[in-house]
């Protein structure tokens, strides 16, 4: 994976117990926050369904909350009605296109009608612009520990082994309080609710 820069920091975990979430409760902002983050991974899946389209018939590209939208598969690809996907778009920089710089995060939707080829979808939530040729993946809701939005920098500085930062939401290569940055923890086992420690080194 390329980076800008690199940003390297100095982790201590603190590891926490957190709960499974169900996909189908209300989420609390700071899940809706996280579920609208960027995944942890760069993989794209090999054959994933698409948003091809609006039920609106006015030719529209771009989409957004409770629109009905329209998948290029149905019953004959596992899609069942009810089922949510998480809607996200591959990010490229330059002319590359082969690897892919980020991963970005554009909502959630459920399935409200299907059949054998197609499905219609409804936004249920919205992170940014939907567009037609966007990817699903199924949506999975965040696991987050009950205190996670707290400031709590209680536990021991572990400095046996070092990580970094390596990107925030659409390839940014810096963040702030509040925001979300995914992390290579540099083989340390993890878990929500783990803090860290952060130095920046610059190289």
């Amino acid at each position: 994976m390329r980076l800008a820069r690199s940003l390297f920091a100095l982790f201590a975990l603190v590891p926490i117990a957190a709960a499974a979430q169900s996909p189908d409760r209300a989420l609390t902002p700071l899940e809706m926050q996280t579920a609208c983050g960027p995944p942890t991974s760069l993989q794209v899946p090999s054959e994933p369904l698409h948003v091809i389209g609006s039920q609106d018939p006015e030719n529209r590209f771009v989409f957004g909350t409770t629109e009905l939208l329209v998948l290029d598969g149905g019953t004959a690809r596992g899609v069942q009605l009810g089922q949510q996907f998480v809607v996200r778009r591959p990010m490229i920089q330059g002319d590359d296109r082969k690897n892919l710089a980020a991963i970005h995060t554009n909502g959630w939707l459920r399935v409200v009608a299907v059949n054998e080829k197609t499905a219609l979808a409804r936004v249920e939530h919205f992170c940014d612009a939907i567009t037609a040729g966007d990817y699903l993946e199924p949506f999975v809701a965040p696991s987050l520990a009950a205190d996670l939005d707290r400031n709590n920098p209680a536990g021991e500085l572990d400095f046996t082994a070092l990580g970094r930062t390596v990107m925030g939401p659409e390839n940014t290569n810096s963040g702030g309080a509040g925001g979300l940055m995914l992390i290579e923890p540099g083989g340390q086992p993890l878990q929500p609710g783990a803090r860290f420690r952060c130095t920046a080194i610059r190289t």
